[in-house]
């Protein structure tokens, strides 16, 4: 994955729901998913399972295993929470969002 630096458009990019990065190569679409909402999580905007159904055929985060796995143990040590079908995180869940995203999504 060739990430995109520069930040206006980096920025221009997560506004638009779209994966900041130039191109993604050799991944599975179940990891592209994870990578995508991995990467909507670090930029501390809560995460809308409706615009990750329209980018991703209607899938829901609820519904792939590995992401509602992490999301679940997430939610029980209290630094995530859900309404509205959004995800939230939680002032201590934003200190520790690159933690969270490089560890809890295996």
């Amino acid at each position: 994955m060739i990430n995109i630096t520069n930040y206006k458009q980096y920025k221009e990019s997560i506004n638009k729901s779209q994966l900041p990065c130039h191109s993604i190569r050799g991944f599975l679409n179940n990891q592209k998913r994870i990578n995508a909402f991995k990467m909507a999580l670090s930029s501390l905007i809560p995460i809308d399972d409706n615009v990750y159904k329209a980018k991703f055929d209607g899938e829901s985060v609820f519904t792939n295993q590995t992401i509602n796995n992490a999301l679940t143990k997430l939610q029980l040590r209290k630094l995530i929470s859900i309404d509205n079908n959004r995800v939230f995180l939680t002032k201590e869940a934003e200190i520790l969002v690159e933690s969270i995203i490089n560890t809890q999504f295996c």
